[in-house]
């Protein structure tokens, strides 16, 4: 088996990055004029950013590129304006080599030419980023840290969804993500909210957490803000095609079993094919229904109760009629899993690391946190919080409400 290396925030070079922006917001909270604060900053900093600086691929400089165009005729406008329901991707699940496949036909000049500007060192290894939701800065900064333990860029970066919502900057992670050469993501509920509300779902548009897609829908002429980018066309399909799992093929990790992406997670000791959409962006629990007799049927997804929910120790301890666990608990293959969702539970390892979960509540004001793959080597950063942690009637103490788009 496998160990997991744990990179903890601590390194100088997230510290210090942390600690300039935490004096910027103690200049803004105390009325010092922003120019001198941003002068401040770059001498204290410039010296620390020349030494700890990480070229690697990024879309940061093209964010812009297609100018915003919103027709609201996509195939995906099209679907939903018809049928009143968020189009299913054309690949439910897919593998890395068939993105990897489709991206290399497609034609990217500009993106490839940047790409190999910026580029350090040969491309090596993948790396898995947990829940971003919106969460811009702290996503580049986990992404320079992972290079330099990775020493050397990444072949490819995998993100398990919610790539917005809640944080300050949504829109961009999202066109950052889908610009990026090599870089993927699975499709995650909050994810499936915003492009429902993108699409004109009048019952999304009405949530305080879609207030971005809202505004820029109202408010065309802010396309060019970076902070406030509109969703365009190419936006909204990318993310009507990003797919609900991504496998990762063992000659890709070196391990034994395939590995899955998945948002939130499946149904212990079903296969993958019949695992239900809603299911792979919504599950945290389960429950075992059992006939009249007390025998094992099948598991159900059981998500809010006043008790917490066991860690099974077995799958046939899960199997336990009325025993509520984590899912992730129960799974033991065949495939390993990597997943999101979850910020309460914070990290989630489980004996034997079949089933890991790495959203760390990153706009909770906790951490961002990746997985380098093979080997599975955990990374983190410390992040700010940019939402506070809310209770929604019925789930167990402390839980946040990332379930509900």
């Amino acid at each position: 088996m496998q160990h997991l290396e744990v990179t903890g925030s601590s390194s100088s070079t997230i510290q210090g990055s942390i600690k300039n922006r935490r004096l910027f917001h103690r200049f803004a909270m105390t009325g010092v004029p922003f120019v001198t604060a941003a002068v401040f900053l770059f001498a204290v900093g410039r010296s620390h950013l020349n030494r700890n600086k990480v070229a690697y691929c990024s879309s940061s400089n093209y964010l812009n590129a297609d100018g915003n165009v919103r027709t609201r005729q996509t195939p995906a406008d099209m679907y939903f304006q018809k049928h009143k329901e968020l189009p299913r991707p054309s690949k439910v699940h897919t593998t890395l080599p068939d993105l990897a496949a489709a991206s290399k036909s497609k034609d990217s000049t500009a993106e490839s030419h940047y790409c190999a500007a910026a580029s350090v060192g040969v491309a090596k290894n993948i790396l898995i980023i947990g829940d971003v939701h919106g969460c811009y800065e702290e996503l580049i900064e986990l992404h320079d840290k992972a290079v330099q333990e990775n020493n050397g860029p990444f072949s490819y970066v995998i993100l398990v969804g919610d790539l917005c919502n809640k944080g300050p900057h949504s829109a961009k992670v999202i066109r950052h993500v889908r610009l990026t050469p090599n870089w993927y993501s699975v499709r995650g509920n909050h994810d499936d909210g915003a492009l429902s509300a993108a699409l004109g779902h009048k019952k999304s548009l009405k949530k305080a957490k879609y207030a971005w897609v809202k505004e820029g829908m109202e408010e065309p002429e802010t396309a060019n803000d970076s902070d406030k980018v509109v969703l365009s066309d190419d936006d909204i399909n990318w993310l009507s095609e990003l797919p609900y799992t991504i496998t990762i093929p063992r000659e890709y990790t070196g391990d034994d079993e395939d590995t899955i992406v998945v948002h939130a997670g499946f149904i212990p000791d079903k296969d993958l094919h019949k695992q239900d959409i809603e299911n792979m962006i919504t599950i945290r629990d389960i429950r075992a229904k059992c006939d009249d007799n007390g025998n094992f049927k099948h598991f159900k997804p059981h998500e809010k109760g006043k008790s917490k929910a066991l860690v099974a120790s077995s799958l046939e301890e899960a199997k336990t009629c009325d025993n509520r666990v984590t899912w992730a608990s129960a799974w033991f293959g065949p495939q390993r899993v990597v997943f999101g969702h979850n910020a309460k539970r914070r990290l989630q390892l489980y004996p034997g690391h079949w089933a890991i979960g790495l959203d760390t509540g990153a706009v909770y004001g906790g951490e961002l946190t990746g997985l380098i793959l093979p080997g599975r080597k955990l990374v983190s950063i410390q992040t700010f919080e940019h939402s506070p942690v809310t209770q929604t009637a019925g789930e167990e103490a402390g839980q946040t409400d990332d379930d509900a788009t």
